[in-house]
């Protein structure tokens, strides 16, 4: 990377992560990540219980009292959800019923929240059932608006094993022989059909992260997005046997085109 780049991507984490995030890069180019982060999380996590165990991270507050939260916080929240929060902030529609498969914390489903207009209908769907208990602290301590579903998409609808692993966040509906499990537990499915009409919603915009399963969705419900979903932000994950490049091809033959991407992440809009 030459210096122009490197001094753009300075200040682009500058602007969303302040002088944390540019440290934090520097740091993690100059040192292992297994070097650097047990230095830098137990002073962050004194500096923590000094404010609370309460952080602002892109106007929304996050309570680092639960340990899922804390280990984000500590280790890599300066850059947490960051191409997510930048695509939102740049593409969103805020007048649409949305509908986020794939709640994790409930950090963008806050944030999109607050640019939502009053009164428009969110859903967030999240397989986790010890997630949804964080995403209900967090939808409560930003004082948001929205439903939650605790259900992990699949396209029958039908009830699924979700695998849970160490890391929450490589927590899914798929078994991954890289990414071991710690276990795993039988939760309801719920399908995009089942929750257009559940929530009665005729257009959406679609934000998804759901670890693989995205491939799921858009080869068997691909049809439900065309009809009625007008935007799509989705991260794309290295799942063995699926091609992103493949499934963008299929999604922008079905009447979408790219907007934009910012690392894995992905925006579509249906063309009029």
């Amino acid at each position: 990377m030459n210096i122009y780049k490197k001094l753009r991507k300075a200040l682009e984490y500058y602007r969303y992560g302040g002088f944390i995030l540019v440290l934090q890069s520097i740091s993690y180019d100059l040192l292992k990540r297994d070097i650097i982060i047990p230095v830098i999380e137990p002073i962050y996590r004194i500096y923590l219980k000094c404010r609370g165990n309460v952080v602002t991270y892109q106007g929304v507050k996050l309570d680092a009292t639960n340990s899922t939260v804390s280990d984000i916080v500590g280790q890599f929240l300066a850059s947490y959800e960051l191409s997510e929060m930048k695509c939102v902030e740049k593409h969103f529609t805020n007048d649409l019923p949305t509908v986020e498969i794939g709640g994790g914390i409930g950090f963008i489903s806050c944030y999109t929240n607050k640019l939502l207009t009053p009164q428009t209908k969110h859903i967030i769907i999240e397989a986790n059932r010890e997630l949804v208990n964080v995403i209900k602290r967090h939808k409560e301590l930003n004082r948001c608006h929205f439903d939650i579903v605790n259900a992990a998409y699949t396209a029958s609808g039908k009830p699924v094993n979700f695998y849970i692993r160490n890391q929450f966040l490589s927590s899914g509906t798929s078994q991954n022989e890289n990414k071991p499990h710690k276990k795993y537990e039988k939760v309801d499915g719920v399908s995009l059909t089942e929750i257009r009409e559940q929530f009665e919603i005729d257009e959406f915009v679609l934000l998804l992260d759901i670890e693989g399963s995205e491939y799921e969705l858009f080869t068997k419900e691909l049809d439900v997005l065309s009809e009625s979903c007008t935007k799509i932000f989705v991260e794309f994950h290295d799942i063995e046997g699926r091609s992103v490049e493949d499934t963008v091809s299929s999604i922008t033959q079905a009447g979408y085109q790219v907007i934009d991407q910012d690392d894995t992440v992905w925006v579509f809009e249906r063309a009029e």
